[in-house]
This record gives structure tokens, sequence and C-alpha cells, in this order.
């Protein structure tokens, strides 16, 4: 019998606080030998740099969605994980988390491991864990088809930022993760700091058929558009720039766009700061600017942008008037 390597599904909606869970995670000794794969929407990734130095063995899938545009590329670096750690060019590695983009579906990965090819054959599904966050309202869950399969397929659900809601809130989000998937673990945590035992419920498929849960096929685009016709990304890259116009700017365009601009985040070099700077926003909230950690020069200095409808021509127009101004 060959030992298949379990795989852990991180999944979660734009913003939910998958990778500040995934870096607490990795500060656990429980996860010390573990590979990480990151699912990157746009041409400039953000994620593998805040977890960078948490794991030796990283990966990262840029521009596309892992459950669609990328998913034979995943095949093909879990092979080559598998052959990396066979003649031990990289740590030897007992288990491997794969993190999401905000909008993948689970569905089709959980198919990825059912032909052949070295992937099939020497990994299996472990669990499915998804993240909601309790500051987005009780009807976060199911604004979006996405976040309901994320949902919906999840072993273990962390309801995140709980620091940041009202019990009352809390309370509300997890009876609708509840009525959505009554099988799935539920976990109210603040800061992504989740209990490491809370990690450990084996994925089933059994369960979720016992709930009536089915598998949907999720359409393929091509190119930046992304599942539904009105999601796409866009990056615009920026000079180095006041941090007070930046904020401005940033927090202007939220207001303006608030429901169509689903997520920007980047990393932006500013005026008063040689360091990197961190930029995090969801649902057309601006979260405060963080100096990145890790020392890295060769990072572009830009924005991606994940939004509904036709306003990219709007936002770069908007942005670059108010950099510039």
């Amino acid at each position: 019998m060959i030992e298949r390597i379990p795989i852990t599904l991180l999944t979660g909606f734009l913003g939910s606080g998958k990778t500040t869970l995934l870096r607490h995670m990795l500060g656990s000794e429980a996860f010390a030998e573990t590979a990480v794969l990151i699912n990157e929407l746009g041409a400039v990734g953000l994620d593998h740099h805040l977890v960078r130095g948490a794991s030796e063995s990283l990966r990262v899938l840029e521009n596309g969605c892992v459950c669609c545009t990328v998913r034979d590329d995943l095949a093909d670096v879990l092979a080559e994980l598998y052959w990396d750690r066979l003649h031990r060019r990289i740590p030897r590695f007992r288990q491997v988390v794969i993190e999401t983009t905000g909008l993948a579906d689970p569905a089709p990965l959980l198919r990825l491991l059912d032909g052949s090819g070295i992937a099939a054959e020497r990994y299996a599904w472990s669990r499915i864990v998804c993240t909601v966050a309790a500051v987005h309202g009780p009807d976060e869950p199911t604004r979006r088809p996405e976040a309901l399969r994320q949902i919906a397929l999840a072993d273990v659900v962390f309801i995140t930022k709980a620091d940041l809601a009202s019990r009352a809130d809390i309370e509300e989000v997890e009876a609708r993760v509840k009525a959505i998937n009554p099988a799935a673990a539920r976990y109210a945590i603040a800061r992504g700091e989740a209990p490491v035992g809370a990690w450990q419920a084996a994925s089933t498929r059994e369960h979720r058929a016992a709930f009536g849960v089915r598998t949907v096929e999720t359409p393929t685009f091509t190119g930046r558009q992304l599942h539904a016709c009105d999601v796409h990304t866009f990056t615009i890259e920026l000079p180095r720039v006041a941090r007070d116009r930046l904020v401005r700017a940033l927090i202007e365009l939220g207001g303006r766009h608030r429901h169509a601009l689903l997520r920007v985040k980047g990393l932006v070099r500013v005026s008063d700061d040689r360091r990197l700077q961190v930029v995090q926003g969801v649902a057309g909230e601006l979260y405060p600017l963080q100096p990145l950690d890790a020392a890295v020069d060769d990072v572009i200095s830009a924005l991606v942008f994940i939004v509904t409808g036709d306003i990219e021509q709007a936002v770069r127009s908007e942005l670059d008037a108010a950099v510039a101004g």
C-alpha cells in the first residue's frame, strides 16, 4: 500500500481571512512539515509574501483561479513537489495545504485526484477548511454562489474576525453556515488563531451526501474572466506615492464603487517608509496599511482589483488623478 500525502484545501470568499489563518497555522509545531500552494488572482501576487518563511516548500499559482483556468497547473505542481521531496531537493513534508482564491469552487478540485498520474497516486484529500468573516453580515455566506459552494463542501468552517463583530452577528453568521452545511464543524476565531485540534476533522464525502449536498460543475473561463461573467480582475502599477494620498484615494474609490469593488490588495511603495506596504480592502472597506515584514526587492509596486461590472477605466482614471494630485 502506498501511503498518500494528505491535502487540506483552504477556501473562503474574498477577504474572509484565509491567509491570516494560514500564517497562524504554519506557526504551530503540528504543521512544521507542511508544503504550501497558494493560488492568486492577478498578475501581481501578495499572499505568498505574507507567509514567506513559514514553509520551506512554498509554490504559487498566479494569474488564474485554481478550480478552472490553472487546474492543470495544480496537478503539475503537486507532481513536482512529490519528485522534489523524493529526491531531497526540498525538505521532507508530511502534508500539503492549498490556499485557493476567494472565488474558487472546491468541487472541481475534489475530482483532481480521481484520475491517473502522480498527483492522483501519491496524494489524498484530507479535509476542506472554509473561512467566513463575521464582520460582513449574516448575508455574506449566501451573497455569491462561490461562497455558498465553499461552505457547502467544507468539513470545518472558521468564522473569522470574531474580535471585530458583536456576539449577535457571530451567532447569526454561525446559524446561516449551519443551515447551509449542518455537518461541518464550526469555530469562531479572532486574528486567525484557530486551535490546532480544529484542523483535525477528517474529510468524508459521505457526510456531505447524507445532508443532500451535491457537487456542482463550475463553467470554465479563460483570460481574466472568472466564474460568473460579471467578475474580473485588473492590475494597476503605482510609482512611490504619498501614504495619505493613497489612503484617501482608496477610501474614495471604495465609497463610489462599494457594491462593484469586491476586493483590492497589493504591495505599494510609499514615500515615508522604505518597506513595502500591504494594502487590503474588502467590499469598499480599506484596512490600515501594514508594512511587509519580509525584505523583498524584486516586487512590483501595484494593486490588484477584483470587481464586478465594467468599472476598470473609471477606477484607473480616478486612482491616477487622486495619486497624482
